[in-house]
């Protein structure tokens, strides 16, 4: 598994990262009354291959692509972070052990389903416009069509007049 860890400015808060068999501990501690805050579980067992997943604080991504795990989390920096934290680069997160205590709550990620992309209103007037165009043209060509019947029935009518005549 590798992590990337996105640095944001965060002065009063801290948070580290642990995993241990598929699940993610994600600890957070207040610096401002230097005490721990919160810790939250997450499950990463059901992530697989090439599919995207909900983001879900502070885990920014979760996908595995070839096999591997790769996790996009936030990391709260200060003033004083170092280079490494301020620019970080992909990287193993080791496996450590420890304990899931009964009563918490572990987090499943969920599957990113991206809906159908609904049809455009451009496209359909698009559309539209070609059938009125196609059927003003068979309307401009019937139109032509009578005209030179009506002009030809004119001609013999005015041969038939001028023969009486």
């Amino acid at each position: 598994m590798i992590i990337f860890k996105t640095p944001q400015f965060n002065d009063q808060q801290r948070i580290q990262y642990a995993i241990s068999d598929n699940i993610l501990e994600v600890t957070t501690f207040n610096l401002i009354e230097e005490e721990l805050k919160e810790v939250v579980y997450f499950d990463l067992s059901t992530i697989e291959e090439g599919k995207p997943y909900i983001a879900h604080y502070p885990v920014i991504s979760a996908s595995r692509l070839e096999g591997v795990l790769k996790l996009e989390v936030l990391h709260f920096i200060g003033e004083g972070a170092s280079e490494d934290e301020r620019f970080p680069e992909w990287q193993d997160l080791e496996f450590e052990d420890f304990e899931i205590p009964e009563d918490a709550e572990i987090i499943q990620l969920e599957e990113l389903v991206m809906p159908e992309p609904e049809p455009s209103p451009v496209d359909a007037l698009a559309r539209e416009n070609e059938e009125l165009k196609g059927q003003l043209q068979l309307l401009q060509t019937q139109t032509d069509f009578n005209k030179q019947n009506s002009d030809m029935m004119m001609m013999e009518l005015i041969g038939m007049i001028n023969s009486v005549i």
